[in-house]
């Protein structure tokens, strides 16, 4: 996952329900709501239904 730097990463415990029709982006649910994820910014591990994204990115889609 490309990383930037002097960002927090958060990891939010989910399901993947899908993805676009252009495989950029996943729709993910959290348990409350689903909302868009651009895979740039974003690592999913199917294991663990995990996604690890960067701090400003759940909190604008409001997952923290």
């Amino acid at each position: 996952m490309p990383r930037r730097a002097n960002h927090d990463l958060v990891t939010i415990t989910g399901e993947v329900r899908g993805e676009s029709a252009s495989g950029l982006a996943w729709r993910f649910f959290d348990g409350t709501k689903v909302v868009w994820l651009p895979k740039s910014q974003c690592e999913w591990d199917a294991d663990d239904r995990t996604m690890e994204m960067p701090e400003w990115l759940a909190r604008e889609k409001e997952l923290i």
